[in-house]
């Protein structure tokens, strides 16, 4: 009899082990990442779609694009992570992790950023100059638009006739409830003086203007003087006239003219550059100019004006619609005009 109990005892220990044996889980086998979320400012955070081995991150242009991250990930059940859930990575495509399941099956995944930023838009009117060494100041919120607000993003660009690049340095702040751009114009003699297109790329997008809309110009200091003139002149024509004075550079021809009254004017003739020099320029009398007596520097009839035309660039100078820059001779006395 005691031996028939040991056998049912032995019996009902085997059954219930085969129970508990029946309930035993397998490892997981699953490596996935089900969520993952980065913080941008304050409790905001942008969340990554996941689309097979890849966490796609659309960030918002208008941030600052951080250089590490802390993302906020989580794995399937019974999964691991590597790097962990909060720690410091490179926010960069091609930032990978590595899920691990339960039973050790392992799955890759790799960061793609995209910043998502709309087309450039920049607003230039109908075109301007900047003198050399000067700022240009564009309104983030009208006259550039959608560029991220970083100089290490943002790239700002003069173009000349032949396609050479000249980067000029740019800078980011606010003024108000204004966000602004500031663009540092080269100093004389780092880029020539002349038009420009205007070359901007952000992140992902760039534009460049079709035409020039800005003139890089020297400052009015710069321009040439012209000495006065004195006394009675004769000028014959077909001959040579000679004005000397400071800093020519660039002279062209010279407009002879006067204003019969205060409101007209009247063309009396065109002197041709004959040549020039630092400090001189000789011009050539038109044959076709009026002989007499004129009055120099005066209103009225048989009166005259003389500018010399200089450099385009100048103050005042629009590449869009280009008028020629002159500067006055000054005076009074009378000229002469011969045969």
């Amino acid at each position: 009899m005691q031996r028939k109990h040991i056998l049912l005892a032995f019996a009902a220990l085997l059954f219930f082990a085969a129970c508990k044996k029946e309930t035993e889980h397998a490892p997981y086998p699953y490596h996935r990442i089900t969520s993952f979320a980065v913080q941008t400012n304050g409790a905001d955070s942008v969340s990554g779609a996941i689309t097979a081995d890849t966490v796609i991150i659309y960030w918002p242009y208008h941030l600052p694009l951080p250089e590490q991250v802390r993302p906020k990930v989580t794995v399937s059940e019974n999964a691991t992570v590597s790097p962990a859930s909060g720690t410091a990575v490179d926010f960069a495509t091609g930032t990978k992790y590595t899920v691990e399941a339960q039973d050790g099956g392992l799955k890759d995944y790799f960061l793609k950023v995209i910043v998502q930023q709309p087309a450039i838009q920049l607003y230039t009117g109908f075109g301007q100059s900047v003198v050399f060494g000067s700022d240009m100041t564009y309104d983030n919120s009208t006259t550039l638009r959608y560029v991220i607000r970083d100089n290490q993003q943002t790239h700002y660009f003069l173009v000349d006739a032949e396609n050479n690049e000249a980067e000029l340095p740019v800078t980011f702040y606010t003024a108000g409830r204004d966000s602004m751009m500031r663009v540092k114009v080269p100093e004389k003699g780092q880029i020539a003086a002349g038009p420009y297109r205007i070359k901007v790329t952000s992140g992902t997008q760039s534009v460049i203007t079709e035409n020039a809309v800005l003139g890089v110009v020297n400052g009015w200091e710069d321009r040439p003087v012209v000495n006065e003139l004195s006394g009675s002149m004769t000028w014959k024509r077909g001959e040579t006239i000679t004005f000397e004075g400071t800093q020519f550079a660039d002279m062209q021809g010279a407009r002879l003219y006067s204003l019969p009254d205060w409101w007209t004017e009247t063309e009396l003739g065109a002197l041709e550059l004959v040549s020039a020099t630092a400090t001189s320029a000789t011009y050539r009398i038109p044959d076709t100019l009026p002989t007499g007596t004129y009055t120099f520097n005066d209103d009225g009839p048989n009166t005259m004006r003389i500018q010399l035309r200089i450099s385009d660039y100048f103050p005042g100078y629009n590449p869009v619609s280009p008028k020629p820059i002159y500067v006055d001779v000054k005076g009074s006395d009378t000229i002469v005009v011969t045969e």
